[in-house]
């Protein structure tokens, strides 16, 4: 047993490794180099617990970890909101920082010169604020993922944590693409990115929800993540609006 100390935190005396009150360690060091590099492999990078281990098994075995996650085993994962806060605000400067907007030359193949301005102006208003539609549009998809399958026994604040954990995967997979959307600006590479992001949505929903067949629970999976884009369509309309009457009328 550790000799008598006093809990740095709250003041209490203790002669166990952490605080019988507060749960802080009890053997605190000065913040130097060493301690912020403990803290960065155990806070983020660590492999038993952090954001790289959850990117990971949602990577290799994605519907098992969240069946895992929603049953309770949930001490090694990084939180689901802050996983897409941090990625989304990753992604979102890079693409704004780089001006990497794949959907601009999607535009430009079906829209006209004159409108294409607007969709710059939009679509640098989304990547500023990327967070903020990421956070928006989850709550609608888990919404259409519940009623879809509400039958699996989850509840729709459940359904929020899967999409969130799907959508910060999603952004990974768009993260990872973002050199070649760079250096071969073309409607095909936004095209393949968002392709293999839906086709890993779908898997991992599959995974999730099958109780019987496989094919009806990706056929249902599909009709979710159809239906979550049309909701995406429709926020990003709402966008549109504001953002022009805020540029003209205000």
């Amino acid at each position: 047993m550790m000799a008598e100390g006093h809990c740095k935190n709250c003041g209490n005396t203790t002669k166990n490794s952490y605080c019988d009150i507060c749960g802080q360690s009890a053997k605190t060091e000065r913040i130097s180099s060493h301690y912020l590099w403990h803290e960065i492999q155990h806070g983020i990078f660590h492999v038993d617990k952090g954001i790289f281990y959850t990117i990971r098994e949602l990577f290799v075995r994605p519907g098992d970890t969240l069946k895992e996650y929603l049953a309770g085993k949930r001490v090694n994962h990084f939180k689901p909101l802050a996983f897409v806060a941090i990625l989304a605000t990753i992604y979102g400067f890079i693409t704004h920082y780089f001006h990497i907007y794949p959907e601009m030359k999607v535009i430009a193949t079906t829209d006209t010169n004159a409108s294409v301005d607007y969709s710059a102006i939009i679509l640098d208003w989304i990547y500023t604020h990327y967070s903020l539609c990421m956070f928006l549009t989850i709550p609608f998809i888990a919404a259409c993922s519940y009623l879809l399958f509400r039958k699996n026994g989850y509840n729709y604040f459940e359904h929020l944590i899967i999409f969130s954990y799907i959508t910060g995967q999603q952004i990974i997979i768009y993260l990872l693409w973002c050199p070649v959307n760079y250096f071969f600006p073309a409607s095909w590479s936004f095209g393949i990115a968002m392709l293999t992001s839906t086709i890993y949505a779908v898997w991992v929903l599959t995974q999730l929800f099958k109780k019987s067949s496989w094919t009806k629970a990706a056929l249902k999976a599909t009709l979710c993540l159809i239906l979550t884009q049309i909701v995406f369509l429709i926020i990003m309309m709402v966008v549109v609006i504001i953002i022009l009457l805020t540029k003209y009328y205000i």
